[in-house]
This record gives structure tokens, C-alpha cells and sequence, in this order.
């Protein structure tokens, strides 16, 4: 990790919130009536949440598709220059193609790493406001730790095992690649 997930949250509740730099900005764009506490309105909470895991946002996601892209030969693009190809063109026909198998990879990690998340919500929102940012684990944490009803707990946590495999079996035989 690059940054620590706790200071990460930290950093993201900072940003996130009333006084913090983007609502400072859409004030500062006229835009006033935009801001609001993201990470406490209910209706935007979870998309708060979901946005911290986009590809741009996430290092290791930025990191990924980066070694990706390393993997381009310069010839293949040089070559696509050559034949006219302009930078939209070189981007939808060679480097998204190319690098399918990172998204592939980052929708799999990115399938277990939302069902699996409990510090980010647990510490940012505490699955509030509302419980509108309550995840698969934070729901299970919840009723095993908080509430005691270990069974219950164990029993969300084996049903959530069987769906984040179902869903990365499901996953790696849709996205196959063939080898040719």
C-alpha cells in the first residue's frame, strides 16, 4: 500500500466533508447549492464510498493498469501512428484491447474488494447515515461483534464467501481469453 488505509480514510473524510476542499471548490465555482456533507447525506453516502474504489482514485488500481500499458510495445504504437491512427483511435483499438486482461484482474480484486471492505465504511461512515453505506462485511461485523450473534454473523460470512466465488468463477469464464 502506498498510503496507509486509516490515513487514506482520514484524508477522504476530510475531503468529504462540510468545510473540506470540494465543497470549498463548488463554492468557489458559484456552485453553492452543490455542496453538502457527502458522506452524510444518505442519498450520497454509498456513491462517496463507491468512488474511492475507481481505477483513477485507487493506486493500486492506477498502478495496475500502468504496468499495463508498460506492456504496449512501442513498435505496436509507433506502427498505428504511422498508419494514421490518431491517439482515440490507438486508444480504443490497441491500448484498452491490450490490456484487458488488468481489467479483468482489477474486476475480480475490485468484486472481492467491495464485498469484503470493512475498514473504509466502518471508519468513515460506520455504515450510516441510515445505514445507506452498510456493507456485505460491515453487516456481518456488525451482528457478530457489535450485537454478539456470532452464528448469524459466521452464517452472512460463509453466504458471502459462496457469492464472491460464484461471482469470480462466473467472471473468469465470461472474460475468458483465448490463447490464439
Amino acid at each position: 500500500m502506498i498510503v496507509p488505509p486509516v490515513v487514506s480514510v482520514l484524508i477522504w473524510q476530510f475531503l468529504y466533508g462540510p468545510s473540506g476542499p470540494i465543497n470549498t471548490v463548488l463554492a468557489s465555482l458559484g456552485l453553492e447549492s452543490w455542496a453538502r456533507s457527502w458522506i452524510g447525506d444518505p442519498k450520497f453516502a454509498l456513491w462517496a464510498l463507491i468512488f474511492l474504489g475507481f481505477p483513477w482514485v485507487s493506486a493500486f488500481n492506477v498502478l495496475i493498469f500502468y504496468s499495463g500499458l508498460k506492456a504496449i510495445p512501442r513498435e505496436v504504437l509507433e506502427a498505428s501512428a504511422v498508419d494514421g491512427a490518431g491517439r482515440l483511435s490507438q486508444l480504443f483499438r490497441i491500448e484498452i484491447p491490450l490490456t484487458f486482461g488488468q481489467w479483468k484482474l482489477l474486476l475480480v480484486l475490485s468484486i472481492i474488494g467491495v464485498t469484503q471492505n470493512l475498514m473504509v465504511p466502518l471508519l468513515l461512515t460506520g455504515g450510516g447515515p441510515g445505514n445507506a453505506t452498510l456493507t456485505p462485511v460491515l453487516y456481518m461485523y456488525q451482528r457478530a461483534i457489535t450485537y454478539g450473534n456470532y452464528g448469524f454473523g459466521m452464517a452472512v460470512g460463509t453466504i458471502l464467501f459462496v457469492v464472491v466465488l460464484a461471482l469470480s468463477i462466473i467472471n473468469m469464464r465470461v472474460l475468458r481469453t483465448n490463447p490464439s
